[in-house]
């Protein structure tokens, strides 16, 4: 498949706008309950747990066999029926306050979750194959718009909820149909991989996971999103907490929801700086993949040791703290090449299975096994001992972490 760029261009937009419209639906049904509840129609917003559990499990369940379906017809197919899935489930959110369709419809966002990264991955991986020396800088790109996306998700939520109400799940569905108009025009519609098309789908995923370098990246893959997910669930939650017996720790307490927001937004955007460097630097200097997986794991420990010093810097002056604050920024960046280096590496790997689609799926299943036990994780550690047993938790995993990548192959091409 030959590289083009205006294709790659749109399929990123194409995916920045998704990642969009998945957050801001997440957070409108947020709004929506709390609405719900106090006009009575509900019992309580417990119920958005719930839901956010019925979203991860979908996605989970639906990951691999939408890889397969990509692998076996074409990325465009997968692509727009994701876009359709998710425009499909948030207008049947805003019509309706049956809660048997409330689980429908976030069954069905689950699964154009579950579709779109496989396919949009393994298609990356396709774009990239005659071009590798490009493969780093185009998953840091996926990268930026995914983060991007979320970033921005929330905000356009608060905007359109405060201006139009329950109309904005209508709003929330267009954007879902620009999208599917956006995957069409970028994804051609050809078969991108004629091995996985002659081969049945058992024979496919026997190939994926009988690959060494996959099975070998798998523990530390799975660590690298728990620590995302432990840090994403628990800190906006700890920042805002109002605890007395957390006073010891500066951050307990210290921010408002609307700081919390400006403080997340600033660290996506130092994530996704990092993100782009990292992924540059792999193609223009040849740094390897395992290598830079290995940095990023030591730019997690830095990040836990100048969070701890700022977490304990009640008494200090504020020019110490925001010189802290300067060099966590830093780490900020050098953690972030986790994320572009491992893509590339299972981009690499796919390119030896029977399948992209299938590969990606399997990274998606691990995203999601890593979300789940980064969550179990930090309710056994957050609990009494706040951001600090948060921190120890990730220092734990770090390590493990660092023992795993021992084991990893560098990739052909890294």
């Amino acid at each position: 498949m030959p590289f083009s760029v205006p294709r790659l261009s749109t399929l990123l937009i194409g995916n920045l706008i998704l990642r969009i419209a998945s957050a801001a639906s997440g957070a409108l049904i947020g709004f929506y309950l709390a609405v719900l509840v106090e006009r009575g129609d509900l019992a309580d917003v417990a119920l958005v747990g719930v839901l956010g559990i019925v979203v991860y499990g979908a996605e989970l369940v639906g990951a691999i066999p939408f890889g397969l379906l990509a692998d076996r017809f074409s990325a465009r197919i997968v692509l727009v029926m994701s876009a359709v899935l998710g425009a499909v489930a948030v207008q049947l959110f805003g019509i309706t306050g049956l809660v048997l369709v409330f689980f429908i419809s976030r069954s069905l966002e689950g699964l154009s979750a579950s579709a779109v990264n496989p396919a949009l991955l393994s298609y990356l991986s396709a774009l990239t194959s005659s071009n590798l020396e490009m493969r780093g800088r185009v998953m840091s790109w996926f990268e930026v718009t995914l983060f991007g996306g979320l970033a921005f998700g929330t905000l356009v939520a608060g905007v359109l909820w405060d201006r139009i109400h329950e109309a904005a799940f209508s709003a929330i569905a267009l954007l879902y149909v620009i999208v599917a108009v956006l995957f069409w025009l970028g994804a051609d519609n050809t078969v991108r991989d004629d091995n996985a098309a002659s081969h049945n789908p058992l024979a496919t995923l026997r190939s994926v996971f009988s690959d060494v370098s996959l099975q070998r990246l798998a523990p530390s893959w799975i660590i690298a999103n728990a620590v995302a997910s432990m840090w994403l669930l628990y800190t906006p939650t700890l920042l805002t907490l109002n605890e007395d017996a957390a006073s010891g720790q500066y951050l307990v307490g210290l921010m408002s929801a609307q700081q919390v927001g400006i403080a997340g937004l600033i660290y996506s955007i130092l994530f996704a700086t990092g993100v782009v460097w990292w992924g540059g630097g792999m193609d223009r200097r040849g740094w390897g993949k395992v290598w830079v997986m290995k940095v990023g794991t030591y730019g997690i420990l830095g990040v836990c040791l100048w969070f701890y010093l700022l977490n304990s810097s009640a008494g200090w002056s504020p020019i110490a703290r925001w010189g802290i604050v300067a060099i966590y920024a830093v780490f900020i960046m050098i953690q972030a090449g986790i994320t572009p280096a491992a893509l590339a590496y299972l981009a690499d790997a796919s390119d030896e299975t029977l399948g992209r689609g299938a590969t990606m799926g399997v990274y998606t299943v691990l995203l999601g096994l890593g979300g789940i036990v980064g969550g179990a994780i930090g309710s056994l550690v957050v609990g009494d001992y706040f951001l600090n047993g948060m921190l120890v938790g990730t220092v734990v995993l770090c390590v493990i972490a660092l023992i795993s990548l021992q084991f990893v192959p560098e990739s052909k091409v890294g």
